[in-house]
């Protein structure tokens, strides 16, 4: 008989798993406390609290669990264990009912779906639509199944959606990509019986080990060196937006212009693979362009590489920062009008477009050392 209703948090399921013997936790990573080292490089006479005040983070630890005989509910994303408990806390997709003690997830009764048994299933539920979450978290997640020894015998691999190029190319370069199953797949089946269930609880914010997977990760995609030809030219390159909905420098052809002066070359990411975006950033000494999910690919760059990001008005975000001080890159970064209001920002506030000061951004690169070419 199912237990649904016995919902537990993962601390209180992990003083009596191992009593039941249904569960294992491998702390792969302990807790860390990473240090931001290098402060951001600005010509802003303010600087944005964002990037100047985090002077240390903890970052989460690495930890795969492991449930023996449980379900999964694809319809719902919902583990269940063998003793028939839910654990609220640590399902990607699971966002309801935090202080509900007894809630019910609705389950399908339609009698014609059909139960699935398997040996093995990873779950790496994200149906994030944005590069740098996506990555960040699944990447980081198969590394740490790697690093615990059980990647070999993973029969499948249990996602979201594949909704991206990125995320099929990501498949196929890890070579699982006849081994992930969607949702959408699974649309006529109500459970999943595995002997092993294993699930990487989501880190919210990207840890220091988690842009070490990152890079990693990265080096699994190789470029052919006919292509590489095609793009050795492109040392400094400027990250354009130009088809992206938001966030968009409306000077772009200004600053196009300004900074072809220092050998940079535009690039639109959205229209290239993985594998020549990794090689791109590796490739580069200098990569500069308004903040955006495409940045996450810095995690390939080499050692002293640097790094100018655009901001508006009302919107700073720490991210590429923390990543440039665990990667060991020179961040900078400028605002449009040399300061970035916390009183004027709203949930809306990171869409806004920007007008990109040439003459501010001469002077962030004079400070940065990047001479013209």
């Amino acid at each position: 008989m199912l237990k649904f209703g016995h919902a537990a948090y993962l601390n209180d399921w992990l003083r009596v798993g191992n009593k039941n013997k249904s569960l294992t936790y491998q702390e792969l990573i302990p807790p860390r406390e990473n240090l931001m080292c290098c402060e951001p490089l600005t010509v802003d006479p303010y600087p944005h609290p964002f990037l100047a005040l985090f002077g240390r983070l903890l970052s989460s630890p690495g930890v795969v669990i492991t449930f023996q005989n449980g379900s999964v509910y694809p319809e719902k994303g919902i583990i269940q264990t063998k003793e028939g408990y839910i654990i609220i806390d640590l399902i990607d997709e699971l966002v309801t009912s935090e202080s509900i003690p007894d809630w019910r997830p609705k389950i399908s009764q339609d009698k014609t779906k059909k139960n699935l048994k398997l040996k093995t299933i990873a779950i790496a539920l994200n149906s994030s639509r944005n590069y740098y979450t996506w990555m960040g978290e699944v990447l980081s997640k198969f590394y740490l199944l790697m690093k615990s020894g059980h990647w070999k015998k993973i029969d499948h691999f249990l996602v979201a959606d594949i909704a991206y190029n990125y995320q099929r190319e990501v498949f196929k370069a890890f070579g699982i990509l006849n081994k992930v199953l969607t949702i959408k797949m699974l649309k006529d089946i109500k459970t999943i019986n595995a002997r092993e269930i294993m699930v990487v609880p989501t880190n919210k914010i990207l840890p220091k080990w988690g842009c070490d997977a990152l890079q990693k990760c990265f080096s699994l995609f190789k470029l052919s060196d006919a292509i590489q030809r095609d793009w050795q030219d492109y040392k400094r390159i400027y990250v354009s937006r130009e088809d992206a909905r938001f966030r968009k420098v409306i000077n772009e052809d200004e600053v196009v212009s300004f900074l072809n002066k220092y050998g940079f070359k535009k690039v639109v990411l959205s229209t290239l693979d993985v594998a020549t975006q990794v090689y791109l950033f590796r490739n580069a000494e200098v990569v500069a362009g308004p903040h955006g999910s495409a940045f996450t690919n810095i995690a390939s760059c080499r050692k002293g590489a640097k790094i100018v990001e655009f901001f508006s008005t009302e919107y700073a975000h720490s991210t590429y920062w923390e990543m440039s001080n665990y990667l060991g890159l020179i961040y900078g970064y400028i605002s449009e009008d040399g300061g970035v209001s916390i009183a004027g920002q709203n949930e809306k506030c990171d869409e806004k477009y920007m007008v990109i000061n040439v003459n501010q951004l001469e002077k962030l690169f004079q400070r940065m050392q990047i001479k013209k070419k």
